[in-house]
């Protein structure tokens, strides 16, 4: 019995060292698969209709068959290159809920910072604008019915007149769940556009936007704190938007929005442009 002690202990020795071995081994493959298997928590923030697109880092709309998500703005393009020209829907907006949303976001704006006296310069107003100033009641919803993306939803000033050719709005954007990133819309007719974020202070122009010479310029309004012309644009939400909007307008048939319309005169019209791009680069 002595002699078979060495040789059980040896055997015993053995097998402890090849169980430990084993159990920190782990395979290449295995170990690939561990790290690629995983999901980003971002998957499961997706709605109804998206998916998560690894490459944008964001959820997108599922694309129909025939269309693929585009690598910048993920919205639906043709497959081959091609172009969905702009499918304007507008409709009344009778829901209390989201005009009373519209309503108190705008009368939180100068506890958020935002300075009325020095917005209402400059947008060109006469008077500092206040809740009375823009009509609650008549709202109305534009989108894109061929990127569902995002909606605004805009209130006009009651000040609008045809007469001047000049129109604003106030307006917010949703994806049907979220409402955010209220901005104030100026429209000159055949002129220009100008979109004045009210929760980063970047004031976007485009000029001659009904032609095909359009030009998009930024610059930081002094009505929001800690802005101003001539503060270094920064890669902000706002920014993302902008370069979105751009590539849309340019490459993806937005131009055919003035084509249809005619005129911008009408807030709710050039807003619609934007709406895809605040959600897709805000909270998507």
């Amino acid at each position: 019995m002595k002699k078979l002690l060495p040789f059980l202990s040896i055997i015993l020795v053995a097998l402890f060292f090849i169980s430990c071995t084993k159990n920190q081994l782990v395979s290449p493959s295995s170990e690939n698969q561990n790290l690629t298997g995983k999901v980003s928590p971002n998957v499961l923030q997706c709605n109804e209709g998206q998916h998560w697109d690894y490459y944008l880092k964001k959820c997108v709309i599922t694309c129909s068959s025939g269309y693929h998500n585009d690598s910048i703005t993920g919205a639906c393009v043709l497959d081959g290159n091609g172009k969905i020209p702009v499918n304007l829907q507008t409709r009344s907006v009778t829901d209390v809920t989201i005009k009373n949303t519209l309503i108190s976001t705008f009368n939180n704006l100068a506890s958020s910072g935002v300075n009325l006296v020095e917005l209402s310069a400059e947008l060109g107003l006469g008077y500092t604008i206040t809740a009375d100033s823009i009509d609650f009641v008549n709202v109305v919803m534009t989108w894109d019915a061929n990127d569902l993306g995002g909606k605004a939803i805009t209130a006009n000033f009651k000040s609008n007149s045809n007469a001047n050719n000049i129109g604003y709005g106030f307006t917010m954007f949703t994806d049907d769940t979220l409402m955010g990133k209220p901005i104030i819309i100026k429209t000159s007719k055949n002129n220009y556009l100008k979109y004045y974020s009210l929760t980063e202070g970047l004031i976007t122009t485009i000029s001659n936007y009904a032609s095909s010479s359009y030009v998009f310029s930024s610059i930081y309004g002094s009505y929001y704190p800690g802005s101003g012309g001539e503060k270094s644009i920064k890669a902000t939400c706002d920014v993302a938007t902008i370069q979105c909007m751009t590539d849309l307008y340019s490459n993806h048939g937005w131009v055919s929005i003035w084509a249809f319309v005619q005129t911008a005169f009408y807030p709710p019209t050039a807003v619609a442009v934007a709406a895809t791009c605040a959600v897709h680069n805000c909270w998507l």
